[in-house]
């Protein structure tokens, strides 16, 4: 930025388009952030690092027989930005922030030697989920049946027993006048 102009702000986007090959995704980076200070301009030689990190994505599938997905994401970030200069212009002299001709702002790049690494795999597989379908549908009709049999041997002939009982001895009500 050259000429009589002060700025006490700057914004700084990072951009980058998708990417598809084959069954490998590269999701798009967009990264914007405000550098800004109240009452202060930039000073004539700023500095924003910039720091990225990857993070990968493994997806399995649920059949055995389709591919493995893989994506991956840019993730960035700012730490320690040198932008203003309150301590120079404080030490040398406040008019020094507007006779500046040149604002120089320097933007490094920083990649980090780990990475995020994330595997998502199904908890079963189809063949698995079919045949615990198959196993619950028949414990259900095992409960069904059992039931039927405890209703059938147990308690039908125990109801018949105690309405036989009740038919042999009835009760009789007194009616007091």
């Amino acid at each position: 930025m050259t000429g009589p102009h002060w700025a006490n702000a700057v914004r700084v986007c990072l951009r980058g388009e998708s990417q598809i090959i084959m069954n490998t995704i590269l999701h798009a980076l967009d990264f914007c952030q405000l550098f800004s200070a109240p009452n202060q301009t930039l000073a004539h030689a700023s500095k924003i690092p910039f720091t990225i990190t990857k993070i990968i994505n493994i997806t399995k599938s649920m059949e055995k027989t389709r591919p493995i997905t893989y994506s991956g994401l840019w993730l960035s970030s700012v730490h320690g930005a040198l932008l203003f200069n309150e301590a120079f212009y404080t030490e040398f002299g406040n008019y020094l922030r507007y006779t500046f001709a040149l604002t120089t702002i320097r933007i490094t790049f920083d990649e980090r030697s780990f990475y995020i690494k994330n595997i998502q795999e199904p908890i079963v597989r189809t063949r698995e989920t079919v045949f615990q379908a198959l196993l619950f549908t028949s414990l259900v009709i095992e409960l069904f049946g059992f039931s039927f049999l405890l209703v059938k041997l147990l308690v039908l002939p125990f109801i018949r027993r105690i309405l036989a009982v009740c038919h042999k001895y009835p009760v009789e009500t007194q009616i007091s006048n």
